[in-house]
């Protein structure tokens, strides 16, 4: 099931080279935010995956990016996007 956001709170997809590149980067902030987490997570479990931890951590953290995070991409695009000359 994908969830739809209302089409109040759409924002337009970027068009700007400057706009695409400030999305890209906010991108990658959500997936090492969240490979940070992730690996976070995984200490307190207890759970040891030896020497392919880190790579099971930051695939794991661009994953969960990719597939759309927890929203904080948008919302950092959304507040940096005001700033970007027009």
């Amino acid at each position: 099931m994908k969830i739809v956001e209302p089409a109040t709170t759409r924002t337009a997809a970027p068009s700007r080279p400057e706009d695409l590149r400030l999305e890209k980067a906010c991108r990658d902030f959500e997936a090492v935010f969240l490979t940070m987490l992730w690996r976070e997570m995984e200490k307190s479990s207890g759970t040891d995956l030896g020497s392919w931890g880190v790579v099971a951590d930051q695939a794991m953290g661009q994953s969960w990016a990719k597939s759309g995070g927890i929203g904080l991409a948008k919302v950092i695009y959304k507040s940096m996007s005001k700033h970007l000359s027009t």
